[in-house]
């Protein structure tokens, strides 16, 4: 998950520039024109960029807790299959709205939170 969150930041941090003409007329488009919601103007580029973000930050937080519980010894097979049923989630979703990067990564995640459910088997 944090290595996941960490490529998903480093693809938010590169530039993006219009690849062809439609490009070229929706950027400005997607930087410019304002929605009000709930008292507050923001772009649809605003609301992308916010939306990513958080979208890293959640990767990286639970990426983080999840090592913390496993160095702590206080991992549960419970966590461990949520952790499993999240990344499936979201592989799903990435097969639908995404490209291969992803996809490998989820299917990375759902990996080795198997192999973490069947190491705990007699443990917990």
């Amino acid at each position: 998950m944090i290595f996941t969150g960490c490529s998903h930041l480093i693809g938010e941090l590169i530039p993006v520039h219009p690849v062809n003409s439609t490009e070229a007329v929706l950027f400005p488009l997607m930087r410019s024109y304002e929605k009000h919601v709930a008292g507050g103007k923001f772009t649809a580029w605003d609301i992308q960029t916010g939306l990513s973000l958080f979208y890293t930050l959640h990767l990286i937080s639970f990426g983080t807790l999840g090592q913390v519980l496993v160095r702590s010894q206080r991992v549960d097979r419970r966590i461990i299959f949520a952790f499993l049923i999240t990344a499936a989630i979201g592989l799903t979703i990435s097969l639908i709205f995404f490209f291969w990067l992803p996809v490998i990564c989820f299917i990375a995640m759902i990996v080795l939170f198997a192999f973490a459910l069947l190491k705990t088997a007699g443990h917990f």
